[in-house]
């Protein structure tokens, strides 16, 4: 569980979930070139607007809907927890800009065991939250 809870808080602090929602929408609003009335006249039942298609497609999508879900639970499980909590998270699980646990003690006037600690800590009371249960059952 705790690798889970590691990727999720890597993946949220370095923005590689908001690039998957990126990509994916990008995805969605490609041009699909499946000819579904082969032999027959025109397709009557086809929405022709591109817009309506798109936030159809996007509202429909599991994917989208998964990652968004992601976001939203770990956004309301950080407004639960202190400013430092937040900041030491930062520090340890963006990847753009990974602080090592000497830094991080050091800009934090902790000791690196008490740092750790702290971000066992806050793995825990996300692992028991409501949140991380509804992050499990959107699977």
């Amino acid at each position: 569980m705790a690798d889970k809870i590691d990727k999720l808080f890597s993946d949220y602090f370095s923005g590689v979930i908001n690039m998957r929602i990126q990509v994916r929408r990008l995805e969605l609003g490609l041009p699909k070139q499946v000819d579904e009335n082969i032999g027959g006249g025109r397709a009557l039942n086809v929405n022709r607007n591109p817009v309506d298609s798109k936030l159809i497609a996007e509202e429909s999508d599991q994917e989208l809907k998964y990652l968004f879900t992601e976001i939203r639970m770990i956004e309301e499980f950080l407004k639960t927890i202190t400013n430092d909590m937040i900041q030491l998270l930062k520090w340890r699980y963006d990847t753009r800009d990974r602080h090592t646990w000497q830094l991080i003690a050091y800009k934090m006037h902790k000791s690196k065991s008490q740092c750790e600690r702290d971000r066992n800590f806050v793995k825990e009371q996300f692992e028991n939250s409501i949140w991380n249960r509804l992050v499990d059952m959107s699977m």
